[in-house]
């Protein structure tokens, strides 16, 4: 493993334990979620899922064009879907930044998974010694910790 992947597994373990710990609904769906983001940064499989999606339609379609633009499809649907969720706030008044950090980094997992050319370049730039994405993940990890631990102080979630 090269160190963003260690600092995925860190980030993303840190923003699930977090949110765990927070015990407030939606916490627990979005501990989960951070731990998935972890786990697939210590394995790196988006890496592999396109050619493995690629291999398994070139019988059908000959080419990827289809299937870009279904993932920039996909991208543009949960940039839309993060934007609403800016927009509006949480049904029982609680801050949502933790819900709003964990979309952005699927966000982000989904348009480093679409390889979309420029932006992989800029997504894998380095900038004081660590690529972007690696940067990005720090960031958004963070806030989630921040944002669900201070929504559980603030909610008094599992303080006995």
């Amino acid at each position: 493993m090269d160190i963003v992947q260690w600092i995925g597994v860190w980030v993303f373990g840190a923003a699930a334990a977090a949110c765990l710990v927070a015990g407030t609904r939606p916490w627990p769906l979005l501990g989960l979620a951070n731990a998935c983001f972890a786990i697939e940064a210590a394995f790196g499989w988006r890496r592999s899922l396109p050619a493995t999606i690629r291999t398994a339609i070139s019988d059908a379609t000959g080419s990827l064009g289809m299937l870009h633009l279904a993932a920039l499809l996909v991208v543009i649907a949960a940039g839309l879907f993060v934007l609403a969720k800016l927009r509006r706030p949480a049904a029982d008044g609680a801050n949502s930044g933790a819900a709003t950090a964990t979309l952005l980094t699927a966000l982000l997992f989904l348009v480093d998974t679409a390889s979309l050319g420029g932006i992989d370049a800029l997504l894998q730039r380095e900038a004081n010694g660590l690529p972007v994405i690696g940067w990005l993940w720090i960031l958004l990890g963070a806030a989630t910790v921040l944002a669900a631990l201070s929504a559980a102080r603030r909610s008094g979630a599992n303080m006995r």
